[in-house]
């Protein structure tokens, strides 16, 4: 139970990271991969109905990331008309954007699962 808090601190600290700071696309599905092992791992282990519950209700980060809404992907294509690299940056930065939205409610399910955890080990 010890090892599954501090995995919770843990991602619970890469996302404050993330979201407080000018995060890289990489830095970002590297928490999204760490995300889907902590659930993966969370659902295999924990048997709590509630708890259970909480783990799915956690959002994937990369279905999140890849959810395009159709005027970005507009604006996409009349600057890569033009020519500019701007595109590809400000759609890096767009999905980092988007993301840490979704991580912040990964963080909080994690917070909420740690909470359960920590006053169900006392």
């Amino acid at each position: 139970m010890n090892n599954q808090l501090r995995q919770i601190r843990d991602i619970q600290i890469q996302a404050d990271r993330i979201c407080s700071g000018r995060a890289s696309l990489d830095q970002v599905e590297e928490f999204g991969k760490y995300s889907r092992e902590l659930k993966q791992h969370l659902s295999t282990h924990i048997h709590d109905e509630f708890v259970q519950k909480l783990i799915t209700e956690i959002p994937d980060l990369e279905s999140a990331m890849n959810g395009k809404d159709v005027g970005s992907g507009l604006l996409d294509g009349v600057l890569l008309l033009l020519g500019t690299a701007i595109p590809l940056l400000s759609s890096e930065a767009r999905k980092v954007d988007r993301a840490k939205s979704v991580i912040k409610e990964i963080q909080g399910k994690y917070s909420s699962i740690g909470l359960v955890l920590q006053n169900q080990s006392e």
